[in-house]
């Protein structure tokens, strides 16, 4: 540059006649770069507009039973999502919802150019979905996002999403796929259409594409986010561009980027995300265990019989230790999992089939380098988790007996007030023994023999139930498969409206959920779930199939005489053997199941193995089931049509317009008949 300028003209800027905007974000006394806002180029603008009419789009699409639905997450799945080789590993439930509606559309996904645009779509879309169920958990959340700033937690979401679709486009997702025309699976074909010549996951070519897309894919999130938000602000701030963002910050800035951080394996990010949700959790029960404990004084004895509230605070440890336990079984699965692949560092893992797995031990290889840092789950979670949010049981790692270890029954600051002996209620008086029924036509004078095998239904049942017996074997089948749990769909990847009775039958025999391993979801929005399953309307044609196709059931009768009455008293009754010895009891008698509960509605039961997907499938169930109960009694009960034009014939004798259903049901009033139903 010529001239002199700091005596150039005009005085008043630094630089004189060479002055530029640009200089303005240096400090040119100190050297201090001051960071600026960034100019939006049109071509990022244009893109943000497009994104947020496909957004809107969206909803519309919502209401014809595609594009991707508003979130409801469940728990944390440790089994039947994950593929066979990579069982241990757990998945977020975010990532069981993950917005890939366009990806596993063939028009979507035709050539490399529309795979673009579907990337870019989903993550904006997955972004702004995402962001709804965000703020309603963490209200402040909104005047900071408003503000133009990302709240750091759903940052994270943004990263640990990121990294799901990277995987999914690289082939490194440790998913299950075995239906390949709909969910990730689907996904996976047509990416695999696009690089014909992939013979492994860790193509070069699919990586050096992603690599030519990932910055527009970044910024499709932050348009989706703008757009949930209402500010613009972010899409141009320097802190949130994709060569500068950062988790994990520290005081001197450094921190942990966007490549670096979606370049560690799955596995490893879903237990750093599964670690942080089980601090969020720990920290609401530590402080209900503070709260309950408050008063609860121990004498030096370790009694605290008379001593306040302690009665209270033991019941508050059960549940911090019942919370615990809980948490501890998905831990356990992703430790050994840890263990079992960190082994295989000493060993050439060229020889490994699974270029995943393959690819996850040579990344530990590199952690290895800093001797036994990395060694275990939890040390590793020590240092690359984002723990904070733990209360006082912070560690990770129980190698060297830490009174802090994160899954200790009870934290160890409160230790003694929960096992202090508290003072035992007086135990219940003795009851008498039950006298043995007498004999006669009553009952048994004695004890019946256990059922042998000849005490079973006879084989000539009739139809129906053979055909009961034939979907339970479809349904075990389908159930042992080793790769075929997950149920992955168009819209999302774990999607509900799939679910439902897939054949008519009599479901009197259905068996239903087991008992499941417990989560720690407090309640159940059941409203929220009736929403979805009304607002997604194949779940209701499919229980159409169940109450209105094929045979049309009465009342069934099965009696002690060995006959049947009613429909099943057919050309093949169903005929249970007289128990070995001595007068059936009941002999008199029979049980007679209702029409009403041969067709009930049961909603599809794969994947009912928490405490919150069971009570999720009764909901759904008793929902669907009412919502038909109700159009047939409304529908009984409706005042005959007219006849050629004639006035309409005179009501039913039990009817009045005063007592239409509907108009009651409009007015808050369920009929007592109904109510019986």
């Amino acid at each position: 540059m010529k001239g002199n300028a700091r005596s150039d003209k005009p005085e008043d800027e630094p630089f004189g006649k060479y002055f530029n905007k640009t200089l303005a974000m240096c400090d040119c006394t100190s050297g201090v770069y001051k960071p600026s806002v960034l100019p939006v180029l049109p071509q990022q603008t244009e893109t943000c507009e497009n994104l947020k009419k496909y957004i809107q789009e969206n909803e519309k699409e919502r209401n014809k039973y595609q594009g991707c639905h508003k979130k409801f997450y469940k728990g944390w799945d440790c089994t039947k999502d994950i593929h066979r080789t990579h069982k241990g590993a757990c998945m977020p439930p975010r990532r069981q919802k993950l917005c890939i509606y366009k990806l596993t559309r063939d028009n979507d996904t035709k050539d490399l150019k529309e795979l673009k645009m579907s990337f870019i779509k989903s993550a904006a879309l997955e972004t702004y979905l995402a962001w709804e169920i965000y703020k309603g958990n963490n209200i402040d959340a909104i005047t900071e996002l408003q503000n133009g700033q990302i709240p750091e937690g759903f940052k994270r979401i943004m990263f640990y999403t990121f990294g799901d679709f990277r995987d999914m486009c690289l082939g490194t997702d440790i998913s299950s796929k075995a239906n390949k025309s709909t969910g990730v699976g689907k996904v996976e074909s047509s990416i695999n259409k696009l690089f014909p010549n992939v013979k492994n996951s860790k193509s070069q070519d699919r990586k050096t594409w992603w690599n030519s897309i990932e910055k527009e894919v970044w910024e499709g999130m932050l348009c989706g986010l703008s757009h949930a938000g209402g500010n613009d602000a972010i899409k141009s701030n320097q802190d949130y561009q994709y060569s500068e963002v950062k988790i994990f910050k520290q005081s001197d800035g450094s921190g942990i980027t966007l490549s670096q951080f979606a370049e560690r394996p799955q596995f490893l990010r879903w237990m750093i995300e599964w670690s942080e949700h089980f601090c969020k959790e720990q920290k609401e029960e530590y402080g209900k265990l503070v709260a309950g404990c408050t008063g609860c004084d121990v004498s030096t004895d370790g009694n605290c019989t008379q001593k306040g509230n302690c009665k209270n605070c033991s019941s508050q440890c059960k549940e911090y230790q019942k919370f615990i336990t809980q948490w501890k079984v998905q831990w356990e699965k992703q430790r050994n999992k840890y263990t079992e692949l960190y082994e295989k560092t000493n060993n050439d893992s060229n020889h490994l089939t699974d270029a995943i797995e393959r690819s996850v031990i040579d990344y530990f290889k590199t952690l290895s380098s800093n001797g036994t840092t990395y060694s275990t789950a939890g040390k590793y979670i020590n240092e690359k988790g984002y723990i904070q949010d733990c209360k006082e049981q912070k560690n990770f790692s129980n190698d060297d007996g830490d009174n802090k270890y994160a899954f200790s029954n009870y934290p160890n600051d409160y230790e003694k007030q929960c096992t202090c002996k508290t003072e035992e209620s007086t135990p219940p008086p003795v009851q008498p023994p039950q006298p043995k029924p007498a004999g006669g036509p009553g009952g048994v004078g004695r004890s019946l023999p256990p059922a042998g095998p000849d005490d079973v239904l006879s084989s000539s049942e009739d139809d129906e139930d053979e055909d009961d017996d034939e979907d339970d074997e479809d349904d075990e089948e389908e159930a042992s498969e080793e790769e075929g749990g997950a149920s992955e769909a168009e819209t999302e990847e774990d999607e509900e409206h799939v679910d439902g009775a897939e054949t008519p039958k009599d479901t009197t025999d259905q068996d239903l959920p087991s008992p499941p391993e417990p989560t720690t979801e407090k309640s159940v929005d059941a409203c929220g779930i009736v929403k979805m399953v009304f607002e997604d309307g194949s779940t209701l044609k499919e229980a159409c199939k169940t109450k209105y196709d094929g045979k049309y059931y009465g009342w069934r009768c099965v009696n002690t005489t060995g006959s049947a009455e009613g429909e099943a008293a057919s050309s093949n009754p169903r005929v249970r053997r007289s128990a070995p010895g001595g007068e059936k009891s009941g002999d008199k008698g029979a049980i007679c199941i209702p029409p009403r509960r041969r067709k009930l509605y049961l909603h599809k039961i794969e994947g009912v193995d928490t405490t919150e997907s069971v009570i999720e499938w009764f909901v759904k169930s008793a929902a669907v089931e009412t919502f038909f109960l109700w159009h047939k009694y409304k529908e009984e009960k409706k005042p005959p049509a007219t006849q050629n034009g004639a006035l309409p014939l005179p009501l039913a004798p039990d009817v009045s317009q005063e007592d239409d259903p509907q108009k009651k049901l409009e007015k808050g009033d369920i009929p007592e008949e109904f109510k019986r139903q």
